[in-house]
């Protein structure tokens, strides 16, 4: 099936057809740029003298009001020059006006979300964040307004509900098909009733993206919202000791839920997609689901939650799995250019490269997963030594706990508040 054929919202074909695109990808290498082990090294040390300087800064929160606002354009400053470490004074220009827009919804966003709900830790308005970062970069990418609409506040922030509901260990399947069902008719436009705190505020989040898309003229934005909810139904299937689905069928429902999930973005920020836009961001939703199932094997296998990766390390390592892995998203970001109306090179080789090393880090972190042989030759690509990222996360904890114990629980809270907000 050709690009042109692609049946708009048949998720069905869609999924079929990136299936195929995923066997037909080569389980070699692709080409990839080489990083140097010097280059490796000037990076480690910029990353560690800005991780150092940010956290020093933050302990060092001042408690005056009017030493507050200084503090905080210092700490913009900081952040801007941590983002962009590695670039050229001409290239820092050009990108600081997208940092900027990230951070000024960042704000808002978390404002918003505590407004909506005080109890609402600072963790789950965190996870919420990311699907946040995404929609403000369809934003750009797609030149629309950039700023934190109803739809995006509304459903970036049902992902702490949603997900924690349906990933609870406590709660039975008759209690997650309920709620799976609510969701899914208030989805489809009926009237619904909410039994429990969760449900009414999923109900009261749901509603606010029909304010902004009337059902009649934007009808593909609820059609993409039930695909994902119906991914997402599906994907309860691989939860369970007794699961039997085999690798196919566990690769068909990341195809799907990823897929859904990244095209339900595109459809919120702009109400409407072309053909180009729907394979791209269908494509790309597939690539960051498979690097979220490498990324939390370890936890999938202890929660019996079974997806094509923890099918596929039952068995055999993650080599093979994983060089196709690359060589998918490789071929799907040259097809960046094809969408993106912002046309600044810079930005979107920014973008291309945080895509490769979200992947790069969800390899690392699972190294003793794969074979030595894949394993040296992986390390030429990566922006650090492997040593450096496996312990990259584990370093940043030791940081973060110092400077909590510098402030106290507390005044680290006021900290983060007062950092993200508007």
């Amino acid at each position: 099936m050709g690009r042109e054929a692609l049946d708009i919202l048949n998720i069905h074909k869609l999924t079929k057809h990136f299936y195929q695109k995923w066997m037909d990808t080569t389980v070699d290498f692709p080409m990839l740029n080489v990083i140097t082990y010097e280059d490796k090294i000037k990076a480690e040390e910029e990353t560690e003298k800005g991780l150092d300087n940010i956290f020093e800064f933050l302990g060092d929160f001042p408690k005056g009001e009017n030493e507050k606002i200084l503090w905080r354009i210092k700490f913009k400053k900081l952040a801007y020059d941590f983002s962009l470490r590695g670039y050229s004074k001409e290239h820092k220009k050009e990108l600081e006006p997208y940092i900027d827009k990230f951070l000024k919804v960042m704000g808002e966003f978390t404002k918003s979300s505590k407004s909506f709900d005080s109890k609402l830790s600072y963790e789950e308005i965190w996870q919420a964040m990311r699907n946040v970062w995404a929609l403000v970069l369809l934003q750009i990418i797609f030149d629309q307004e950039v700023g934190l609409t109803k739809g995006i506040f509304a459903y970036s922030l049902l992902y702490p509900y949603t997900d924690n509901y349906l990933d609870s260990s406590e709660l039975s399947s008759k209690e997650k098909k309920e709620f799976n069902l609510l969701v899914k008719e208030k989805l489809e436009g009926k009237k619904v009733y909410p039994k429990d705190d969760i449900s009414k505020k999923v109900v009261i989040l749901l509603s606010k993206i029909e304010e902004q898309f009337e059902r009649i003229k934007y009808d593909e934005v609820f059609k993409s919202l039930l695909a994902i909810q119906n991914a997402q139904e599906k994907s309860l299937h691989q939860q369970g000791e007794k699961n039997s689905l085999n690798e196919k069928e566990l690769l068909d429902i990341s195809i799907e839920k990823g897929g859904t999930s990244v095209l339900v973005d595109g459809y919120l920020v702009k109400g409407k997609l072309n053909v180009d836009e729907i394979y791209f961001l269908f494509s790309f939703g597939i690539a960051l689901q498979i690097v979220d199932d490498i990324q939390d094997i370890e936890e999938d296998i202890r929660e019996n939650h079974n997806t094509v990766v923890t099918k596929v390390g039952h068995r055999w390592n993650l080599d093979n799995l994983t060089k196709n892995l690359l060589g998918f998203t490789v071929d799907i970001l040259k097809d960046l250019a094809k969408v993106n109306k912002d046309k600044n090179i810079i930005f979107e080789n920014f973008v291309v490269k945080r895509a490769m090393h979200f992947v790069y880090f969800a390899i690392t972190k699972n190294k003793k997963l794969y074979s030595s042989k894949f394993m040296n030759e992986f390390e030429n690509y990566l922006p650090y030594t492997l040593k450096y990222m496996t312990n990259l996360n584990k370093n940043l904890n030791k940081k973060l706990k110092r400077t909590k114990r510098k402030l106290g629980d507390k005044r680290f809270k006021e900290v983060m508040e007062y950092i993200f907000s508007a």
